[in-house]
């Protein structure tokens, strides 16, 4: 649902929630509820909203926030919609344990024993009778390129891709630049795109 509150051109001011590297002897990480909200807009000509942590009156303004461990797969059960990232070509995952669903992002990095740990742990995963595979795919990989260039005088952080899976289980791409170092953490949103799911092949062999 907060697809709808991720209008290109709005401008979010939020701190991202980090995560504690955890030790683990499978690789996953279950993460506990980040509940985040988007408040209201304001301005005229440059709209601007909040996010703060907790929950909301309005649903529709609601989210988790899943943070990700390079060399694992951290997951949430998807009991509202859930935005991750930066994505710079990790894969985000939707499917069922027993009867509970959950997001993960599997967490490559710059590190290829780190990357290598990470698809093992999610492969691995997904051999157990339990894990039922719903969905997934990669936002880095399935955008077209290039992404949006920077608005003068507005652009002035670097850019980044987040993803984001709905409960109705849609997945979407969000690119933004942060704005000027020094100053509140804000992001422009700059494209917000829908994505099809991989093909099943592929999110059993990442």
């Amino acid at each position: 649902m907060i697809q709808r509150k991720l209008i290109e051109g709005r401008y979010l001011t939020l701190t991202i929630p980090q995560l504690r590297k955890q030790a683990t002897e499978d690789g996953i990480v279950t993460q506990a509820a980040r509940n985040m909200t988007i408040h209201e807009s304001t301005g005229v000509f440059t709209k601007t909203s909040v996010v703060s942590a907790g929950q909301g009156t309005k649903a529709h303004r609601n989210f988790q926030w899943l943070a990700w461990q390079p060399g694992a797969v951290t997951q949430v059960p998807l009991t509202r919609d859930v935005l991750t990232g930066p994505m710079s070509g990790c894969w985000v995952t939707h499917y069922r344990v027993g009867a509970q669903q959950y997001v993960g992002h599997v967490g490559t990095s710059t590190i290829p024993a780190e990357t290598t740990a990470a698809k093992a742990a999610w492969n691995a995963y997904l051999e157990r009778n339990d894990v039922a595979l719903i969905g997934g795919f990669n936002a880095l990989r399935a955008c077209p390129s290039p992404f949006p260039g920077r608005r003068k005088g507005k652009d002035r952080g670097k850019g980044e891709l987040y993803a984001l899976v709905t409960t109705a289980g849609e997945f979407y791409a969000v690119f933004g630049y942060w704005q000027e170092p020094g100053k509140p953490r804000t992001l422009h949103i700059r494209k917000v795109l829908r994505i099809p799911a991989a093909t099943q092949n592929d999110l059993h062999n990442i």
